[in-house]
C-alpha cells in the first residue's frame, strides 16, 4: 500500500505543464503535459479544421499522431492540411489511414512514438470505454485528442457520455466556433473561421456577435468541413467529424 501524502507534501508536488499562448492559452489555460481531450460536434460546423489546427500547434511540444480512420487519406482532409500549412510542421505531423486499434497501440509502443496522438473519430474506430483506459494507463505520458461525433450540443454514444468524465478538456465545435471547457482555466471561446461562422449565424436566423478585438480567419476557403456521412449504428465497444 502505498504512503498518504498529508497536505503540505501533496501541495509541494510539482506537475509537468505545457505553456500554451495566443488564443490556445485563452481556450484551455496551461494543461497538464499529458492531458487527454475530447473534441466533438456535428457535420460540417468545422471539427476537422479546428482539429488540424491544434495538430500543427502541438508541434511545438513534440510529434503529433494523426489517425484518420473516418475520413482516411481523402482529399477533403488534404485541403484542410494545405489551408493550415502543415507542410510548414512536415516532419513533426505523421498521418495514418484507417489504423485499427491494435496496430495503433502497436506504433505507439514502439521508441520515440509521438507524444501527442489524434484520433478520427471515436465512432468510426470504434474503441470501448475499457481500450480508452487501455490507453491512458498503457501510455500515461502521452496527450490524446479523440474526435467525435455530436447528438446536439453532447458527445454522441455511451463509450463518449462515459470518456467525457475522464478528460480533461472538452471542446465543442459549433458553426465554426469552439466553446472550450478546461480542467486548467481559460474557457474562452474562439471563432477561427469567421466568414463561415457569420454565414452559419445567417442560417440560424442571427445576427454575428459584436466582438472586442476582431479574429482572425483560419481559413480562406469554402466552408466544406467535415462532410463524410456517420455510421447508420454504434458499437458497443468504444468508438474533443
Amino acid at each position: 500500500m502505498a504512503r498518504a501524502l498529508n497536505a503540505n507534501e501533496f501541495l509541494g508536488k510539482k506537475f509537468q505543464e505545457l505553456s500554451f499562448d495566443d488564443h490556445w492559452h485563452k481556450a484551455f489555460g496551461n494543461p497538464e503535459s499529458n492531458f487527454s481531450a475530447l473534441m466533438y460536434g456535428k457535420p460540417k460546423n468545422g471539427k476537422t479544421e479546428y482539429c488540424t489546427m491544434l495538430a500543427k500547434y502541438m508541434t511545438k511540444f513534440g510529434k503529433v499522431l494523426y489517425n484518420s480512420f473516418e475520413q482516411g487519406f481523402s482529399k477533403s482532409l488534404q485541403d484542410a492540411w494545405r489551408r493550415q500549412k502543415l507542410n510548414e510542421v512536415s516532419n513533426m505531423v505523421h498521418i495514418v489511414h484507417k489504423e485499427p486499434f491494435d496496430a495503433m497501440v502497436a506504433r505507439l509502443k514502439k521508441k520515440k512514438s509521438a507524444p501527442t496522438v489524434f484520433i478520427d473519430s471515436l465512432q468510426y474506430i470504434k474503441m470501448s470505454y475499457e481500450q480508452w483506459q487501455f490507453l491512458r494507463n498503457t501510455f500515461p505520458r502521452k496527450r490524446f485528442i479523440i474526435i467525435c461525433h455530436a447528438e446536439g450540443d453532447d458527445p454522441k454514444g455511451g463509450a463518449a457520455k462515459a470518456i467525457e468524465y475522464d478528460v480533461d478538456i472538452m471542446v465543442l465545435v459549433k458553426g465554426f466556433e469552439a466553446h472550450p471547457r478546461s480542467r486548467f482555466g481559460g474557457n474562452e471561446p474562439y471563432v477561427f473561421y469567421e466568414q463561415g461562422h457569420i454565414n452559419w449565424l445567417k442560417r440560424q436566423g442571427k445576427e454575428p456577435k459584436k466582438k472586442k478585438e476582431p479574429t482572425k480567419p483560419a481559413a480562406q476557403s469554402p466552408e466544406l468541413f467535415d462532410n463524410q456521412p456517420e455510421p447508420e449504428t454504434e458499437s458497443v465497444q468504444m468508438k474533443a467529424v
